[in-house]
């Protein structure tokens, strides 16, 4: 759980931002000789900005998203992480 940011330094531009809280799930399975990790994060895909993420400053051609001057960047969206490991 994050707390929403309303203290700002405008020489920074930096921007408010909401609260936000992230649901992570992960797992793992030992079997033999291996191991099995599995693991999701920002499991519901919620939108957030971090708070100290900084803005898109950028313009012309570096910029082509168009994605207005001094928005938040996002923070990650759901990610799915899968990993083995082999003991010999």
């Amino acid at each position: 759980m994050v707390d929403a940011k309303s203290h700002v330094e405008a020489i920074r531009k930096e921007n408010m931002t909401a609260g936000y809280s992230l649901f992570n799930l992960y797992s793992s399975y030992d079997w033999k000789h291996a191991r099995l990790d599995i693991g999701i994060e920002n499991l519901f895909d919620r939108k957030y900005a971090y708070p100290l993420g900084g803005a898109y400053i950028g313009q012309g051609a570096t910029m082509g998203t168009g994605v207005l001057h001094g928005v938040q960047v996002p923070g990650m969206g759901r990610s799915v992480n899968v990993g083995v490991t082999l003991l010999y």
